[in-house]
């Protein structure tokens, strides 16, 4: 209120609009594409993507930095649409 005293008597919105972005099977998309050089995804997270950047922005990090990910987040892959390993979040709202 002290930076911005405009937002003092702004009333309070009842509804909130946005995109879900989603993959087909509802979960994040995570990793390096293999065709296209050093193009690093971390998207189609719709509702989950607070909860779960820290781990995902510390993978990113290590892609970028080239280290071995601590983290095995191969399941959020591209690649695994390809491969047909699709695991479908069963709590979608």
């Amino acid at each position: 209120m002290r930076r911005l005293p405009a937002l003092i008597d702004l009333p309070v919105q009842s509804s909130w609009w946005g995109y879900y972005e989603v993959s087909p099977d509802h979960n994040a998309l995570v990793g390096e594409a293999a065709e296209a050089s050093r193009f690093l995804y971390a998207t189609g997270f719709s509702g989950h993507g607070f909860q779960q950047s820290p781990a995902v922005g510390e993978y990113v990090a290590e892609l970028i930095a080239g280290h071995p990910p601590t983290l095995d987040l191969s399941p959020f892959s591209l690649d695994r649409f390809a491969r047909g390993e699709t695991r479908p979040e069963t709590f979608v709202v």
